[in-house]
Formats: structure tokens, sequence, C-alpha cells
């Protein structure tokens, strides 16, 4: 599904590039920039929920990207000396908002996993944290195998000013 989805983000970036050069009247009309947008934001969030993995959440943005810069970059058959693309602001705009969006897709993507990763499991004694866990480490943090009567500092750093 993940690959359907990255071949449909491909798919949408040539219907993109040549809807770009659309014009109501003489005004331009760029409203296929706000598809490419919301291609590039949209798909790598489900390609992430549906696999799970960094990488093929960030394989549509590229892959729109790519044919994106492909179709730009490509010489018009019938008139050699024209790209396909127009190559004024309407492009610089299509690469500038799709390029953000899908950065910003796969980049909180990759946030909302570090947070998951740093938050860890939740600490012992809060509802639905489970059964604690003995690492086995307790006695050099001063935990419940040492004897310290309460009150003293043994087993700590030294106050500043302080001789060990």
């Amino acid at each position: 599904m993940a690959a359907v989805l990255t071949v449909l983000a491909a798919l949408v970036a040539a219907v993109v590039v040549a809807f770009l050069p659309l014009r109501a009247g003489a005004v331009p009309l760029p409203i296929s920039v706000i598809l490419a947008a919301a291609t590039v934001v949209v798909l790598p969030r489900w390609c992430l929920a549906l696999t799970g993995s960094l990488l093929m959440a960030a394989a549509p943005v590229v892959a729109w990207f790519a044919v994106t810069a492909w179709t730009a970059l490509q010489r018009n058959p019938l008139y050699p000396q024209v790209t396909l693309a127009v190559g004024d602001w309407r492009l610089v705009l299509l690469m500038l908002l799709g390029g953000a969006g899908g950065a910003a897709a796969v980049t909180s993507a990759w946030g909302a996993r570090v947070r998951a990763a740093a938050a860890g499991p939740a600490p012992s004694g809060f509802p639905g944290a489970g059964p604690a866990v003995d690492t086995g480490d307790a006695g050099a943090r001063g935990g419940p195998t040492e004897s310290v009567p309460p009150g003293s500092r043994a087993g700590t750093d030294p106050l500043p000013g302080e001789t060990p």
C-alpha cells in the first residue's frame, strides 16, 4: 500500500506540473500548488501509519520532488526551446510549498518517533506502568541496598568547598 501511495504522489506531481500554467483570463491561477502541498503533507503520514517506517514515510515526498524536478527540466518536444513547466514564480512557489510541506510532514513524523523513544516506559507507580523492574543498580544510586542513616550524605558527591 505504501508503494501505491508513492506512485500516487508521482502521478499527482505530473498533474500538478501540467496544470501549473492555468490562467483565469490574464491572471495566473496556480491552484494546483494547493494540491501538491496537500499531497506531500498527507501521504507521508498515511505511509507512516501503514508501515511504521520513517523511510517509507519519506518515499512519497522523494517521488513527488523527483517527478516535479524532472518534469520542470524537460524540454517540450513540440518547441525545444521551451521547458514543459513554466519557469516563473509559479514553479518556485510549487517547489517551495511542496518541499516545505514534505519536509514538515517527514520531520514531524521523525519528531514523534524521537519523543516516543525518549519517553520510554512510564515509571513504576503510575497507572498502566506495569510491574516495577529491578535493574540491580540501586546500590550505585544510594538506593535501598545501602544502609545509610537518615540525614547523612553518604554515597553522594561533596558540596562545593567540602573535602571528599
